[in-house]
């Protein structure tokens, strides 16, 4: 494959040049050495910045070699790529993509390690000045799972109390860690962009508790305040509640609205009445036409058998229609039973984060990533049916769900179908509505058609006579459209079909008054014909009402999530500015951390000693 050799010789170039900025970055961070570190760190910055060409190069490889193959690009793999490469290069290319693999381990492993040195030396410093200034230490967790900050210290402003000479460096120190969680929660949010479910966060910064310093203030003479820096107050999760609600409702209804549009469509498919198809209406169409035929000619056998072929194809369409939707309303109640176990699982998981979400909570932590979890789940779960959810112990939920307790605290429970007395909306309301009323009705018409046109044959071909001048009989056997065939012995003797109304020779008065049943009313005030039409018009306009249903309430719904994305959702642009703030930021409290360093170094080892 054209240029991709050429392209691994690039990435490994990049990756040499980033592993030697590491280690100069590894060796500055074991002397102190501050501002080398944060020249290391603006290298690996435009050292990426170069990088992103050659990503779009192979992002260009892939996309080429995925037409060539013929699978999606994020499929294609090193050994799919070698199979478009001659052997020679081929070698090459697994010789380079080996030593990519190894120094690219490299790399990582000596950023892990300077990233360790970095927490070492700063930790070990805050504990140094905190020791020396009294205050207590911060909580620095990525965020994940955050710790609330402590209340705030009370400062003594009786006691007159000398400022210390390290009092600088704490204040530079807080800056440096407070801008460094800062960091990893921007980092966080970056990482999670694509995160279904998940809130945007933010460390909320504050000034530290100030230290009062008697008599700094003017006559009379009074405790001062003094600024000790910066802490991060919280970690907060951004999130619209009310949104939520909102969401969750139209979520119901949506779920109720595809359910109906599903089983619809699939009832639509069974009576198969398209424009070019042979449905119930065509064989209906061919059975009266038969009728027609043998009136014209009723001695002819031929005639006959044609008639009675007719008669069985309406009668099989009958029976296969009816076991379609039989089949179809046992699908549906399988369906019923998946979706409410599902509905449960969703239960047992929400339970499962409850517990762990008060457990943190009660130990001071704001489990953000947990609750996040949480709302998925409630967003699945109201898919399904009716929920309602209200706020806990601890930062728990209670959740309802068709009317019936399934959450309560840390404990859920199993539902059945008869404990859904309150279910209106949801994917299972929808289901159980066909299962229980659509379907059986389309089937109980269905019945109706089929045993008028059984009654009223039956009862004209007892009037007539067949060609050996004898009585009529049943025509059809069977009571509905389940069991609905053709009179058997008419089948193997069509001679015996009564299409004659006097049995005189050449008489095909009974069979001419059959067929114009097609032209009678059967069923109230409509024919036989104009009863099915009515039918499948009914469920034509059923499934073009729920589409509708479903259009809207999908529209509804996106443009709500669309709401509550703008609200919670990670703006890259705006993560990428925070990013470069609070780098900023750091790079200013490293660089005053630095210059309070150099004044104690001043202080401390050159101004000579005192009393000699």
């Amino acid at each position: 494959m054209n240029g991709l050799v050429e392209h691994l010789e690039r990435q490994l170039e990049s990756n040499r040049r980033l592993l030697q900025i590491v280690l100069a970055q590894g060796e500055a961070i074991k002397v102190q050495d501050v501002q080398t570190v944060l020249a290391r760190l603006a290298d690996v910055q435009q050292e990426m910045v170069k990088r992103a060409q050659i990503e779009r190069e192979r992002d260009g490889l892939l996309r080429t070699a995925a037409q060539v193959l013929r699978v999606p690009a994020d499929q294609v793999s090193l050994d799919m790529l070698l199979t478009l490469t001659p052997e020679p290069t081929a070698t090459r290319v697994r010789a380079l993509s080996a030593e990519l693999k190894g120094l690219l381990a490299e790399v990582a492993r000596i950023h892990r390690q300077n990233r360790v040195l970095i927490r070492q030396e700063l930790l070990f410093l805050d504990h140094l000045m905190r020791v020396m200034s009294g205050a207590p230490r911060p909580d620095t967790r990525p965020s994940g799972t955050r710790r609330r900050p402590s209340p705030p210290t009370s400062w003594t402003s009786g006691a007159s109390v000398a400022i210390s000479t390290f009092m600088g460096l704490e204040t530079s120190l807080r800056g440096l860690l407070a801008q460094q969680q800062a960091l990893d929660v921007t980092s966080h949010n970056i990482a999670n962009a694509s995160t279904t479910g998940y809130s945007r966060q933010t460390a909320v910064l504050v000034a530290s508790p100030a230290y009062a310093m008697p008599g700094v203030s003017t006559a009379p003479a009074g405790a001062g305040q003094l600024g000790t820096g910066v802490d991060v107050a919280a970690y907060q999760r951004i999130r619209d509640s009310f949104l939520d609600v909102q969401y969750r409702a139209q979520s119901m209804l949506q779920g109720q609205a595809q359910a109906n549009q599903d089983g619809l469509q699939q009832v639509q498919l069974a009576f198969n009445e398209q424009p070019t198809s042979t449905g119930l209406s065509g064989l209906l169409a061919n059975y009266w036409s038969a009728w027609q035929n043998l009136s014209n000619n009723p001695e002819d056998m031929g005639t006959r058998q044609a008639l009675a072929q007719s008669a069985a194809s309406l009668a099989d369409g009958f029976t296969s229609l009816s076991g379609q939707l039989t089949t179809l309303q046992s699908q549906t109640a399988q369906n019923v039973t998946d979706t409410l176990a599902q509905a449960n699982s969703f239960g047992t998981q929400i339970a499962q984060l409850n517990l762990t979400i008060s457990k943190l909570e009660v130990s001071g932590d704001t489990p953000n990533d947990l609750l996040d979890q949480r709302d998925v789940l409630l967003d699945k779960l109201s898919a399904l049916g009716n929920v309602s959810a209200t706020a806990g112990a601890n930062g728990s939920v209670n959740v309802s769900f068709g009317g019936a307790s399934l959450v309560t605290a840390g404990a859920s429970s199993t539902l059945a179908e008869t404990d859904l007395t309150g279910l209106t909306s949801g994917k299972l309301q929808g289901l159980i509505t066909l299962r229980d009323t659509t379907i059986p009705g389309y089937q109980t018409q269905l019945n109706t058609i089929a045993s008028a046109l059984i009654a009223k044959t039956n009862t004209q071909s007892a009037l007539g006579y067949d060609l050996n001048g004898n009585p009529g009989g049943a025509f059809f056997t069977g009571t509905d459209a389940s069991d609905i065939t053709v009179n058997p012995a008419l089948i193997s003797n069509p001679a015996l079909i009564a299409a004659s109304a006097s049995g005189a020779v050449g008489d095909s008065g009974n069979a001419l008054a059959i067929a114009d049943m097609q032209s009678v009313a059967a069923i109230g005030s409509s024919t036989i014909d104009t009863a099915y039409t009515q039918l499948v018009t009914q469920i034509g306009s059923d499934v073009q009402q729920s589409t509708n249903q479903v259009s809207t309430t999908t529209a509804l719904v996106n443009a709500l999530q669309n709401s509550r994305q703008s609200v919670s959702g990670v703006n890259l642009d705006e993560e990428m500015t925070n990013l470069i703030t609070y780098q900023r930021g750091y790079q200013a409290s490293a660089r005053a951390l630095s210059a309070m360093d150099s004044m104690l170094d001043q202080l401390i080892n050159r101004t000579g000693r005192v009393g000699l």
